[in-house]
């Protein structure tokens, strides 16, 4: 997947994820209406999930090289 420069905002996107999941459940929408919706919070999820992954990557190469191990950049 390619970078971007810039970061996913995993606040807004659990935000947006939440906003659909009520649309979903309260608004009267047709099944392709619904299958829209469910892609676009399978996205965001995705997305979510890839910068908690690069978070924890970038947490794991900042305190190895506070043990004196050399960082790791992508």
């Amino acid at each position: 997947m390619a970078k971007t420069t810039e970061k996913f905002d995993i606040e807004k996107g659990f935000l947006q994820v939440e906003e659909l999941l009520e649309k979903m459940e309260k608004d009267n929408c047709s099944l392709n209406e619904l299958m829209d919706m469910y892609k676009e919070g399978v996205g965001i999820i995705g997305k979510c999930n890839e910068a908690v992954e690069n978070a924890e990557k970038e947490m794991a190469c900042l305190m190895n090289n506070e043990k004196g191990f050399v960082e790791v950049t992508d």
